[in-house]
């Protein structure tokens, strides 16, 4: 009788322990399918500085705009700039949008490596003939693409 039991109790031990390893790999490969997932999520939201860009310009919204810099940024707009910190940059940006409403904003150019990226675009001014042309270098750091440089130009002069 004592014998069965220790027979029982190895075989539910036995059964135990098959059931944790054989789940171990499930487990596994689903922390590993959200890893993945996670990481894929961060190179799409990456790999769209352009697309991005274009969007916070056109709804002239600054303070989006401003949380999307590294924590200081190269800011010239039409020719006055300096190294601004995030919140300078909002008030700054919200100042020229002020002035500058978009009208259209097209991407002419965009290049991009591993870790850097370089954006070239083409603002049309609302309810004027005037063409801004911008240009904004981008950083990646922690999986997100912060703009390290932001400067804006008349296309007419």
């Amino acid at each position: 009788m004592n014998r069965n039991r220790v027979i029982a109790l190895s075989l539910a031990s036995l059964a135990v322990s098959f059931t944790l390893v054989w789940s171990e790999p499930a487990h596994a490969q689903t922390q590993s399918e959200r890893q993945a997932r996670s990481q894929a999520s961060r190179s799409r939201d990456a790999s769209q500085p352009a697309t991005r860009l274009r969007s916070l310009v056109l709804s002239s919204n600054a303070s989006a705009l401003a949380a999307e810099t590294a924590p200081t940024v190269q800011v010239t707009l039409l020719g006055d700039g300096g190294q601004y910190s995030r919140g300078q940059a909002t008030l700054v940006l919200k100042t020229f949008f002020e002035s500058h409403v978009p009208e259209s904003f097209r991407i002419i150019r965009e290049r991009r490596t591993s870790m850097a990226a370089f954006v070239e675009a083409e603002m049309q001014v609302r309810d004027r003939a005037e063409v801004l042309n911008w240009m904004v270098r981008y950083g990646l750091q922690n999986g997100h693409w912060r703009i390290r440089e932001l400067h804006v130009e008349s296309a007419n002069e």
